[in-house]
């Protein structure tokens, strides 16, 4: 494609709402869309807030059953539904809901995997575009900081690939990145991180490609408890979940 000087020029940081989501006693504050890591980190753990995961066992065959199939609920949920909310209506009333997590929870199978034709996103119950079957990086950087007055920040920041484009703005010292393969460049089949998107994320003249950048923050009782965030590319959201 071809980048402009008035393409620099019209380019206006949006300010957007977290979204905010609770898990047995703690409040966990996260990145909204056009990034899809907060919501579903919050679909998440609403799925597997409804197991007892100490009784489970740490690490033990069950509870990573239930994170597994959790993890994929999510996705399926992301590729179908998720996209730029200046562009598209997102479900996420529905998808954050805890009474959708039990019935997503209810659904799953404690002695097998679930066959990956019968992950249905959104369960069956909200509307989506004639999207295909989608199924399903390392070079995103992450830091948490928290100072001595409680003060914290997370960020999450990337070009994509290694020097995401490769090209630098004379003069100006800054590189840009290749988001563009975070679209949904042909429906149904996978970009170079092997991640298939839905419709929704389809390209759009001044719309923002999905991410699945995460940065996050948990509160208990009010106050900051941990902050954290990760690289990884696809794999980001289930690492911090």
């Amino acid at each position: 494609g071809i980048l402009t000087l008035q393409d620099l020029k019209d380019y206006e940081v949006k300010w957007r709402k977290p979204l905010h989501g609770s898990y047995r006693g703690y409040d966990i504050i996260t990145m909204p869309p056009p990034s899809s890591g907060g919501a579903h980190i919050l679909e998440i753990l609403n799925i597997i807030e409804n197991a007892d995961m100490a009784k489970l066992g740490f690490a033990s065959s069950k509870s990573i059953h239930l994170l597994t199939e959790a993890m994929r609920q999510a996705q399926a949920d992301r590729s179908s539904f998720m996209g730029d909310p200046d562009f598209i209506d997102l479900p996420l009333d529905t998808l954050l809901s805890k009474e959708y997590a039990r019935e997503v929870y209810r659904s799953i199978k404690t002695n097998r995997a679930t066959p990956s034709d019968r992950i249905i996103p959104g369960l069956g119950k909200i509307k989506q575009k004639n999207n295909p079957n989608l199924h399903e990086g390392n070079n995103t950087t992450h830091f948490s900081v928290v100072d001595k007055w409680g003060n914290a920040v997370s960020v999450t920041y990337t070009l994509n690939r290694r020097y995401g484009s490769g090209a630098a703005v004379s003069g100006y010292g800054f590189l840009l990145n290749d988001q563009m393969e975070n679209f949904s460049i042909k429906v149904g089949y996978p970009n170079r991180h092997g991640m298939i998107e839905g419709t929704n994320n389809a390209i759009a003249p001044n719309k923002r490609p999905l991410s699945t950048m995460s940065p996050t923050m948990i509160l208990k009782d009010g106050e900051l408890y941990v902050v954290l965030g990760s690289p990884g590319s696809g794999k980001i959201i289930s690492v911090v979940a």
